[in-house]
């Protein structure tokens, strides 16, 4: 997925040179089990990409922000039902649309990797997964599907016992900042409490799926 993910998009080192511009940012830890990525003005960006786009005849989605951690280092980490749960959540504030990039990807056979948008964030959850063995690849590199949002949910599970080590490093946050609707589901907001119904459906195509959030009513219909 890494080869359809990185077109129309530029790292920020370069993207940032050929703009005359220079980016600070940094990833801040909220807590344990949840990352803050440092982002640029969304408005700003967009019309630097516009202006930029015109110049070099290169359309482009957004940029990918520079990372080094490991995720097993920062997330949270629980044992629920015979599994090992690890769980990270990561936020691009202004983020129109965001995705993970690891450069040490390896998933052991028997574990699974999971990205959601936050339960009640959305009246749909996007949710990507399972992730498992069949994605390994001999560069170890992966970058996960286009996530809805400044915010993304990662969970790994893998059974108890399991003796074979996984490795997600992660190298970069792509911060999709235009064309969100040619690449990415666009969700609504979940409906303020006093207007919720529950309303339970499920879409799902290959490894990604919408289902309705059944903690967010939607509004009722009149007439």
């Amino acid at each position: 997925m890494i080869g359809k993910t990185i077109q129309g998009f530029w790292h920020l080192g370069r993207w940032a040179a050929g703009c005359g511009m220079w980016l600070g940012l940094s990833m801040t830890v909220v807590a344990q089990g949840h990352w803050i990525v440092e982002t640029p003005d969304l408005v700003k960006t967009q019309a630097m990409m516009e202006t930029a786009s015109e110049e070099q005849g290169r359309d482009m989605a957004g940029l990918v922000l520079p990372a080094s951690f490991s995720f097993f280092e920062q997330a949270e980490h629980e044992v629920k039902g015979g599994h090992e749960l690890w769980t990270l959540s990561i936020s691009a504030p202004g983020a129109l649309a965001m995705s993970v990039y690891f450069d040490d990807f390896h998933l052991p056979s028997g574990a699974e990797l999971y990205f959601r948008t936050p339960e009640g964030k959305f009246d749909e959850t996007w949710e990507e997964g399972p992730v498992n063995v069949l994605e390994n690849n001999a560069h170890r590199r992966w970058v996960n599907g286009d996530v809805p949002g400044d915010e993304v949910v990662m969970t790994y599970r893998a059974p108890l016992g399991l003796t074979e080590s996984a490795a997600l490093r992660v190298s970069g946050i792509g911060y999709m900042a235009r064309h969100v609707g040619r690449r990415v589901q666009v969700l609504q907001p979940a409906a303020p409490a006093t207007q919720k119904k529950r309303l339970p459906a499920r879409q799902r195509v290959g490894r990604i799926r919408l289902r309705r959030d059944p903690s967010v009513r939607q509004p009722r219909a009149t007439g």
